[in-house]
């Protein structure tokens, strides 16, 4: 699972937009195996926190990193590009998490889903 978020992004928004995440899937998922971020965001307090609660590790992507995911992606943000360099972070971390556990490429599974509050987005790939 892919987390893009705000500096003022709370483990409460994380956790519902988890569940609101679940709620899409027309199918079960499967274990959760990481929760994916940008490497900036590596040691948020809500980040660290979600990927404990969920007992996922979490997992920290650089920019070059998520950059090669620019491609993939269904929405590209003209806005956090200008900001981070980066078209999309939540798709792209999913992606990038996903590629590393199998030899086949990535598919986005649950593609970008924004938090009710602004502050954080979600995807999830599959492989």
């Amino acid at each position: 699972m892919g987390i893009g978020c705000r500096a003022a992004c709370s483990l409460d928004t994380l956790l519902s937009l988890f569940r609101q995440m679940e709620q899409r899937l027309e199918t079960p998922s499967g274990p959760l195996r990481a929760i994916a971020c940008w490497a900036p965001r590596q040691h948020h307090a809500a980040l660290t926190t979600f990927a404990h609660t969920l007992n996922v590790p979490l997992e920290a992507w650089s920019t070059t990193a998520l950059a090669t995911y620019a491609p993939d992606l269904s929405h590209r943000s003209a806005s956090l590009y200008e900001r981070t360099g980066l078209w999309g972070i939540a798709e792209a971390a999913a992606l990038a998490s996903a590629q590393v556990r199998s030899a086949q490429p990535p598919q986005l599974w649950i593609t970008r889903c924004i938090s009710s509050t602004h502050d954080a987005t979600g995807a999830i790939a599959r492989y």
